[in-house]
């Protein structure tokens, strides 16, 4: 549902928050707000942090901190897998001299 402006409604700590995006990007946004809105619930629900600015920044700097590990292990996949064409390709050079 869309409203009059073109806004995605989203809820985030009880309160409701117009997003602007295109018909394409609603679900993911819609998706992300409840990602945050269940971050700052789980920290609630762990603390006894009761302003919802502190809600909001330990939110987010949870969510930064586990966007960063995911980014560091995918570079460490990538690393592995160049580490890998290498020695595959070095592999099939000893190989085809072989031949």
């Amino acid at each position: 549902m869309r409203s009059s402006d073109g806004g995605i409604p989203v809820q985030i700590l009880d309160r409701e928050f117009l997003v602007a995006c295109s018909e394409e990007e609603k679900d993911d946004v819609v998706a992300s707000a409840k990602f945050v809105n269940d971050k700052i619930d789980e920290i609630r629900r762990g603390s006894r942090i009761i302003g919802s600015d502190r809600l909001v920044v330990l939110a987010a700097l949870n969510l930064a901190n586990d966007l960063l590990h995911v980014k560091a292990e995918r570079d460490h996949y990538a690393q592995s897998m160049d580490r890998l064409v290498s020695l595959q390709n070095r592999i099939e050079s000893v190989l085809s001299e072989m031949e």
